[in-house]
């Protein structure tokens, strides 16, 4: 109210009477983990605060979990010159739930926050947006995913002489716990959508709307502000709000409105471009009730197009971090393909259940890029004359991991490019400038060469995500098949000629980097798969221990043959049908001797 009235009435006083105590809890040796029983002392002539507890002991408080947090969240947005509060803000959002070790790091000291983490864990994942940190997103959901607290049972109804008449109840209902952890799950759910696990993603149409705002995709805003304004959030790293009301909608698909999950999100593995852009083309029904999809609901940014809008996910999660240091000991090693026996540890690492990776599509590609890496290293060090088994260590997950995301158990494009980069600034003003991106994260041979190669995909796939939304307006048009329908299709094709232009440019721009030398007789060997040397096939051991996996075919490696956008183009302009029977062949067959184009769709 104080902020408000300064605002309205331009008179400071009470403005700066809060900015007195925000600038004490920013100097406080323990910031808002300061206080005796997680309260301070306040001179009310001065606005001071004073600190008059021991180390550590100011903790948990209610005002924090019902509505303070959020309240926070909201104020730092309005106060944005105390710098020193703003840094204990985000320390006490970080560490609450983070381990001794984290604490002691930060503080010299290791206390207990006061439990209640499920309740905290919006708090945690706020800080993960705002610190760009995907871990403690990640983690913020594992807890509420696991918690346990302040989840009651199923109503049930209760009758006879119990009552005067029938009544619904839940029994043993705490208001308290079940307010506190909703904030929690809505605040998790709006800062962090695309982290949620199937268990969240496939809610049904059953919310109470009063509480979940219905989110219309018609609304009246152009789609282009929309997108600005979204970005423009998340650069700022607080858009939780808008979020809030517009992620938390369920999905429904295109046909009778049914719920997608997770998986039903992905495309199909029969790529097929009417559902890639969220347009159905079925001739069976009235062209005029085709329905456009939002592009985000398959994961598609109107922006950045099929590249994540975040940075990539750095690092799993400790239980995978034998793979992690698998990959680190082989970077650094600087292995030479076929000249020095590498990895001589893999079949010593244990084989690790992937059970902890399969809610979060963001963990299983980070999980499948690291692997797909280590199973390169591990096949292109071996002697040239040894066979490539691949040890039930790599491969078992590997192949599981593959499964689940509908992927080749061998390093893609998605593992080399896509998702192979981090910002130099994450707080940058122009955010995806290609010059704030850093590639190649992952490394073979750790050159400059790699590097610039790397980088003329991403830059191929951000100069062609504007393709995206004309390619939906194409084909929305076709549907519509209206008298005016080639001359507005016409005026699109038109409108997509200065993108192929541009994605030329960002194609030829490789040789600014990249040796053609180095690159064949330095990279290239090493994104070679196991198909490339009809004698040395790759045989992924273990593969019997699990009955639900499948010999696989996909071996071809990573290329730039399976740029989605580059892909996305062919469908639109019909440049080669790989998946259509006019050509002969089979639309479901993936075989090895299939032509290259449809290996690589």
């Amino acid at each position: 109210q104080a902020v408000i009235e300064t605002t309205v009435q331009n008179d400071t006083q009470w403005r700066d009477r809060i900015k007195v105590g925000m600038n004490d809890i920013g100097n406080f040796q323990y910031g808002f983990f300061t206080g005796n029983g997680a309260a301070v002392g306040w001179n009310a002539d001065t606005a001071h605060l004073v600190d008059e507890g021991s180390p550590g002991t100011g903790s948990y408080h209610l005002t924090m979990i019902f509505g303070g947090g959020e309240f926070l969240m909201e104020l730092m947005d309005i106060i944005t010159d105390e710098p020193a509060f703003d840094a204990a803000w985000l320390d006490f959002c970080r560490l609450f739930n983070a381990s001794n070790a984290d604490k002691i790091a930060r503080y010299g000291i290791s206390f207990d926050s006061g439990g209640f983490s499920q309740l905290y864990a919006k708090l945690q994942c706020y800080a993960g947006q705002r610190l760009n940190d995907t871990t403690l997103k990640q983690t913020a959901w594992n807890i509420i995913t696991s918690n346990t607290v302040g989840v009651w049972p199923p109503v049930t109804q209760v009758g006879g002489t119990d009552v005067l008449n029938p009544i619904n109840e839940i029994a043993n209902l705490a208001t308290n716990d079940a307010g506190a952890l909703s904030l929690s799950e809505y605040a998790v759910m709006a800062i962090a959508p695309e982290l949620s696990p199937n268990s969240f993603s496939s809610m049904t149409e059953e919310w109470d709307q009063s509480t979940i705002a219905e989110y219309d995709h018609t609304d009246k805003k152009s789609e282009e502000y929309e997108i600005k304004e979204h970005l423009t959030m998340r650069k700022k790293g607080r858009n939780w709000r808008k979020l809030l009301w517009r992620k938390t909608r369920p999905y429904s698909s295109i046909n009778n409105g049914n719920t997608f999950d997770t998986k039903a999100l992905r495309p199909p593995e029969t790529f097929t471009l009417e559902l890639l852009m969220g347009v159905n083309l079925d001739s069976s029904t009235d062209s005029r009730s085709a329905t456009t999809l939002n592009f985000l609901d398959f994961h598609i940014h109107p922006v950045t197009g099929f590249i994540p809008s975040e940075a990539p996910l750095a690092r799993l999660p400790v239980e995978f971090e034998a793979w992690e240091i698998a990959l680190d000991d082989a970077v650094r090693s600087k292995l030479q393909v076929g000249a020095t026996f590498g990895l001589t540890d893999a079949e010593k690492l244990p084989v690790i259940p992937i059970d902890n990776l399969k809610d979060s599509e963001i963990l299983l590609h980070r999980a499948h890029a690291v692997l797909g890496y280590i199973v390169h290293f591990y096949a292109h060090t071996l002697p040239p004359d040894a066979r490539i088994l691949i040890p039930a260590s790599i491969s078992l997950p590997l192949l599981q991991i593959s499964a689940e995301l509908d992927m080749p158990p061998i390093m893609t494009l998605y593992d080399e490019v896509l998702t192979n980069w981090t910002f130099k600034d994450p707080a940058s003003e122009d955010l995806f400038d290609i010059k704030n991106i850093i590639p190649a994260q992952r490394s073979f041979t750790g050159t400059l060469d790699e590097e610039s190669f790397n980088l003329a995909p991403l830059r191929v796939e951000l100069r062609g995500a504007e393709a995206l939304g004309l390619i939906r307006k194409a084909l929305h048009d076709i549907a519509l098949s209206e008298p005016n329908t080639i001359m507005n299709v016409t005026e699109t094709l038109n409108q997509l000629v200065p993108v192929f232009r541009g994605i030329k440019d960002a194609l030829l721009g490789v040789r600014d980097g990249c040796n053609p030398d180095v690159f064949y007789r330095k990279i290239r060997p090493w994104l070679i798969g196991g198909d490339g040397d009809p004698l040395r096939k790759w045989t992924f051991e273990g593969i019997d221990l699990d009955p639900s996996l499948k010999e696989p075919i996909h071996l071809s490696g990573s290329s730039a043959a399976q740029s989605p956008i580059m892909q996305a183009l062919d469908g639109l302009l019909g440049v080669e049908k790989p998946l259509s029977s006019s050509n002969g062949l089979d639309p479901g067959t993936f075989s090895a001797s299939a032509p290259f184009a449809h290996r690589m769709r």
